[in-house]
């Protein structure tokens, strides 16, 4: 995710609620031919696992299980929980040993113009990134489009379906949303308390795999005075990658409308979008011990 500026203190403090769950932080080192990585004392690495294709579908199969008992709790259907299930556990597999290119473009109400960046990023074995020209590696964190979801993403008994056609249904629950040091800032905890957030997935009836995810404040949250944010909403696409044989984010989009009393108007719009993605072969998984919490990186 790209570098927003510290346009003031306020602001940047304000946009800090934004730290949001899952993603993997996922930058190690390790010998190519190793299955598991001890804890590394490299600055840029965490310990990993490396899996291969066998061992990938395990460890998706294993979330799936674990969900599948969580929304054993809620009101869907046997065959609405299935669906879920399996298509929450495809959306995260690890992160294969792959290139892609990421597109940037931000649009925000304090610039006429959009900012756009392209850059082609090799995730190497060793568990760091590249960018294609650069001499320097870096951590493997949420700049990727295989993104880390926890098992149970959602409050699982508080399923509904929310929307069905022939060929997909979509699925609402409630969402804690964690935020870095809330417990450390009171305004922020008091902050977080007033929060309601959602958790969408629309799923393919026939593969029963993800096609859209989306997390969003469900109503405007402010303190007088001071500040209001009224729009909160990040939507994550998904495609299905061949040489990968598993799911990656195609697209994702975040959009925030919020005004703090000393910055002013906050309208961002941020699009990510990953294409030409490529696993090397044969195919390993880069799968971290300690999966980072930030979803996006401010």
């Amino acid at each position: 995710m790209p570098t927003i500026n510290n346009r003031d203190t306020l602001k940047t403090a304000y946009l800090s609620i934004l730290v949001v769950f899952g993603l993997g932080s996922l930058s190690y080192a390790q010998d190519e031919d190793d299955q598991t990585t001890p804890p590394s004392t490299d600055s840029n690495s965490v310990a990993f696992t490396l899996m291969d294709v066998e061992a990938m579908i395990a460890y998706r199969d294993e979330r799936r299980d674990i969900l599948a008992e969580s929304l054993a709790e809620s009101n869907l259907s046997a065959e609405e929980q299935q669906l879920v299930a399996n298509a929450v556990a495809k959306a995260y597999v690890g992160i294969p040993v792959s290139s892609y290119t990421q597109s940037t473009k931000i649009l925000s109400s304090e610039d006429e113009d959009s900012t756009e960046n392209s850059s082609r990023v090799q995730v190497n074995v060793a568990g760091h990134t590249q960018r294609e020209g650069a001499s320097h590696t870096n951590r493997l964190d949420s700049n990727n489009p295989f993104f880390y979801f926890p098992a149970v993403p959602f409050v699982a008994e508080s399923g509904k379906l929310l929307d069905e056609s022939d060929s997909s249904a979509t699925f609402e629950f409630d969402f804690d949303f964690p935020m870095d040091n809330a417990d450390e800032d009171e305004m922020m905890a008091n902050l977080a308390k007033k929060m309601k957030w959602v958790f969408q997935i629309s799923v393919s009836k026939a593969d029963q795999t993800p096609e859209n995810i989306t997390m969003k404040l469900t109503k405007p949250v402010r303190k007088r005075f001071v500040f209001k944010m009224s729009t909160f909403q990040m939507d994550v696409h998904y495609s299905f990658i061949e040489s990968c044989e598993c799911f990656a984010v195609s697209k994702m989009t975040t959009q925030i409308e919020a005004s703090a009393i000393v910055a002013g108007r906050i309208e961002e719009t941020v699009e990510l979008t990953y294409s030409e993605i490529d696993c090397e072969q044969p195919k390993r998984f880069l799968l971290p011990e300690e999966p980072e919490s930030s979803f996006l990186a401010f």
